[in-house]
């Protein structure tokens, strides 16, 4: 029989904790009380839960200082969802702080928390497992995480992201190899010529994180904040991570790195773009040019044809007259000729450059979009 998930309530009025209690326990969840902040902190001890969830205004020590407590005993994989009426940004920035996962604004809704219960503790679950399952893996990885391995990372990154044809491409090798590399979860916002583009390493873009990444003007280029999160402010591109640990000077990096692929690639789709609009303006130039040169001898012709004995211009000059426009039109075809070579050439160098580096990619390697 699977265990249930245990919740510990915490909130300083008890008829909340006792409508949480009955709300929580239909859906077979078990629930341990807490009515004040040291309360929960002992009661966080003892009996281990799966999940907390934290109202913020209690007296004595609030919620943002309980969760700092907690999260100060060394239990940062337990979901905390603050509750609380307070719904400015700067409330939730707090919660956030003090190492809090998510931030409901009361009133609320049963379906809503029960779903973002729902969410945490599934994805908690989900990270023990990969966790337990990797662990061996992880432990060896981190030992040969030397400085000459962080530089082989940075490389294969800046390698590899050569062969991206859009933001979206560099945002999953970014994640795959910060991933693979540091373990990093975490989550970018990106702006780009054709707008703003949000990606996360698991694919969840959750609401908080969302609100941070776009409300947050922070002056400095790094801002961390608790123990392990911080924000890299890099231009058009802005980094939140979750799990920081020790490799800051890396993703500082790694970032630098992703910002000039990023300008390359905008770069190259906007000549490919110019290149198609240059074709289209340039056929259609054609077409015009040439109508206009067979409209006019078309006209000369009849102009000769209907003047007939009343015109001044003998046949020789008729005909003379003929062969300039007939010229033209030769000089003007041979001209719109080398146009369309030139056209040729530059879309030829273009896919050429696109070509070969994507036949650069070493053998054997799976594909990565």
């Amino acid at each position: 029989m699977e265990e249930k998930k245990h919740i510990l309530v915490v909130d300083d009025e008890q008829f909340n904790v006792a409508i949480l209690e009955e709300l929580l326990e239909d859906e077979g969840y078990k629930i341990t009380p807490a009515y004040s902040g040291e309360s929960a902190v002992e009661q966080f001890k003892e009996c281990q839960p799966h999940l907390i969830l934290l109202d913020v205004m209690m007296p004595g020590i609030d919620g943002y200082e309980t969760c700092r407590r907690i999260r100060a005993s060394g239990y940062d994989q337990v979901p905390i969802i603050f509750l609380s009426a307070k719904a400015y940004l700067e409330d939730k920035l707090k919660g956030y702080e003090a190492g809090g996962d998510d931030y409901i604004t009361k009133p609320f809704t049963n379906e809503e928390l029960l779903a973002k219960v729902s969410v945490l503790l599934s994805k908690k679950q989900q990270f023990e497992q990969l966790e337990q399952s990797s662990a061996e893996a992880t432990s060896l990885a981190y030992s040969l995480m030397t400085t000459s391995s962080k530089v082989g990372f940075i490389g294969r990154f800046v390698s590899e992201s050569m062969r991206c044809k859009d933001a979206v491409a560099l945002c999953n090798l970014f994640f795959k190899v910060t991933q693979e590399g540091f373990g990093m979860h975490g989550l970018i916002r990106v702006v780009t010529d054709e707008g703003v583009l949000l990606a996360s390493d698991d694919g969840n873009i959750r609401t908080l994180d969302k609100e941070i990444l776009e409300n947050c003007h922070a002056e400095a280029r790094i801002t961390q904040f608790g123990n392990d999160r911080a924000l890299f402010s890099w231009g058009n591109v802005t980094l939140l991570v979750r799990n920081l640990r020790e490799d800051v000077d890396t993703l500082a990096i790694l970032l630098d790195g992703f910002c000039s692929s990023l300008n390359t690639i905008e770069s190259r789709n906007e000549m490919l773009r110019l290149v198609d609009e240059f074709h289209e303006k340039n056929l259609q130039l054609k077409e015009q040019a040439m109508k206009l040169l067979d409209d006019l001898s078309d006209d000369l012709r009849d102009l000769f044809v209907n003047s007939g004995a009343h015109s001044n211009i003998s046949e020789e000059e008729e005909t003379a007259l003929v062969g300039v426009v007939d010229k033209t039109g030769d000089r003007l075809h041979h001209l719109l000729a080398d146009g369309d070579e030139m056209e040729k050439q530059l879309s030829a160098a273009l896919k050429k450059n696109e070509l070969a580096s994507v036949e650069s990619k070493p053998t054997g390697e799976p594909e990565l979009f």
